[in-house]
């Protein structure tokens, strides 16, 4: 493929996920959660252990954080992936006021859904984790987590629960309800890129094609993003650097295609830590997909 066909772009993406758009995992109708007799109880193996209602925690101090989600259960070039405006409680505030114990290692999250997620305690203590109570500035609606949810960095979205009722420190590891299905204890997020245009299949009547993504790493900076036509080479593309060290980057660059036809497009992200996609396909169980994101376009000769 002759470099001179690639020419880098400018991003159309946004930054922040409208809440109406934003994904919801999984088919669970939300708990009907009052306010009124809701209550948050925090304990275990801390000296202060504390029960808060809602008005007490719309009173603590709020800070703000802009982060991506993404669902472990995404496939490859999936759109289960999400970034939000997250406000409520700094975590640490919290951690702070219940003097938890040098002995704890992980915190037993239990919401009103029945379920129960295990965290590590180093996630936790995160500057980044919020116990968040608004979203997009707005208050979090039922299907996002209403009355509380957390919001923890590096890890994928099923380790952030919502509806919580329950939070208890303790030096033990506990299967959670997650891990019982099979899915990663830890739940780390994969280094990957997403084509999000062109769709696959689309018919282009363009002689430039702007190309463009996302790519996300959790925590990991993301340092380059490449794309490959027909398998003949890869190329650069522009990154747009997200301002939230937590947020998906978005990527772009415009290919100019010799003759009309069909072609396949593929796209690896590559992360600080040097690692670089390398696998062609992936399930997403039990770790969540890293699998390089392949589409097909088809160029109709009349463009050309």
């Amino acid at each position: 493929m002759n470099r001179r066909t690639f020419l880098l772009g400018r991003s159309s993406l946004p930054q922040i996920t409208p809440i109406e758009q934003f994904f919801i995992p999984y088919d669970v109708s939300p708990p009907n959660v009052s306010t009124t007799s809701w209550s948050l109880h925090m304990g275990g193996l801390v000296q202060q252990p504390n029960t808060f209602s809602y008005q007490e925690l719309v009173s603590l101090p709020q800070s703000e954080r802009i982060q991506t989600l993404m669902s472990i259960a995404n496939p490859t070039g999936g759109r289960f992936f999400g970034t939000a405006r997250w406000e409520g409680i700094p975590f640490n505030y919290l951690l702070d006021k219940l003097h938890v114990s040098s002995k704890a290692r992980y915190a037993n999250i239990y919401s009103a859904d029945g379920r129960m997620v295990r965290i590590e305690l180093e996630f936790l203590s995160h500057a980044q984790t919020l116990l968040a109570l608004k979203m997009n500035r707005e208050t979090l609606s039922s299907e996002h987590g209403y009355p509380a949810r957390l919001i923890v960095p590096f890890v994928y979205d099923y380790k952030m629960p919502k509806w919580i009722t329950r939070i208890e420190f303790t030096d033990s590891y506990e299967q959670d309800d997650w891990e019982r299905l099979g899915w990663s204890p830890r739940g780390i997020v994969q280094t990957h890129a997403i084509i999000l245009s062109p769709h696959h299949q689309a018919r282009i009547a363009s002689r430039t094609i702007q190309i463009e993504g996302i790519a996300f790493a959790g925590g990991r900076r993301i340092t380059k993003v490449e794309v490959n036509i027909n398998e003949r080479g890869w190329m650069p593309t522009l990154l747009y650097p997200a301002s939230y060290p937590f947020a998906a980057i978005k990527w772009s660059v415009e290919w100019q295609p010799p003759i009309a036809g069909s072609y396949q497009i593929a796209v690896r992200a590559t992360d600080e830590r040097g690692f670089t996609q390398y696998l062609r396909q992936q399930h997403p169980k039990p770790d969540g997909s890293q699998a390089i994101h392949h589409i097909v376009v088809h160029v109709i000769e009349t463009a050309l």
